[in-house]
């Protein structure tokens, strides 16, 4: 026996049936793509608050050690230890700053200051 035609009318209605459901799938594709886009940008984040501060304690350790090695210099050790103070300050300046940023602009968590 051979397979019988499918007539125009039952073609159309499948294919918006499957049309129905490509649409129900598109906002979870849609979903799972924002999701992936905001764990990278989290990741980038975290990467960032990691380096920045560890860049800013490095620089002032070496200031700070450099300011033991001039003690009998007290102008080269009031140098290496504003040095260090800039630099903790700047270091500070910028962890709140990538902590504000992980709030985002409607965040509604209290900004630090």
């Amino acid at each position: 026996m051979g397979e019988r035609p499918i007539p125009p009318p039952a073609r159309e209605i499948g294919r918006s049936a499957w049309g129905a459901s490509v649409a129900t799938l598109n906002p979870v594709r849609n979903e799972e793509a924002r999701a992936a886009g905001v764990l990278d940008e989290r990741a980038r984040m975290a990467r960032e608050i990691h380096d920045t501060p560890a860049q800013g304690l490095t620089g002032i350790v070496t200031q700070l050690q450099a300011a033991e090695h001039a003690a009998d210099d007290p102008a080269a050790w009031r140098r290496h230890h504003a040095a260090a103070t800039a630099l903790a300050r700047e270091s500070l300046t910028e962890a709140r700053r990538s902590v504000n940023e992980l709030h985002g602009p409607a965040g509604g968590a209290q900004r630090t200051r």
